[in-house]
């Protein structure tokens, strides 16, 4: 199977940050936290999906009882394409390369934005 991107939200606080969960987590203010190699897989953050992928995810969503008053900052967003390119780059991949079957979310909105917006950000 070719190595996955999966991007994600915390469904927490802007500030939440735990290692175990995520390769690296994406703080409200934008700073990107590895908490784990990208080579190692982690056990649960995606559903029988979890080997050879790599998984980032923004800390948000997190607002009650509307997580939407929380959702993921300008900043965040920067960084998670900007992570995700840097990721591509590292494994030989071109912009053509980022689409929805590499690069996924989860069942949340615009996973084809968040694939068509991190393209972008390869060609930089």
């Amino acid at each position: 199977m070719a190595a996955t991107i999966y991007l994600h939200w915390t469904a927490t606080a802007y500030d939440w940050i735990r290692p175990g969960h995520y390769h690296s987590i994406i703080t409200g203010d934008g700073l990107v936290h590895r908490l784990h190699s990208y080579s190692v897989d982690l056990p649960a953050h995606t559903w029988q999906r979890n080997s050879n992928a790599v998984a980032l995810s923004c800390s948000c969503m997190g607002g009650t009882p509307d997580p939407w008053t929380q959702p993921p900052t300008p900043s965040q967003l920067e960084s998670l394409c900007a992570e995700t390119a840097s990721i591509a780059r590292s494994w030989g991949w071109s912009a053509a390369d980022i689409n929805i079957t590499t690069v996924m979310t989860m069942p949340k909105p615009h996973p084809i934005a968040m694939a068509d917006q991190c393209m972008t950000t390869m060609d930089r």
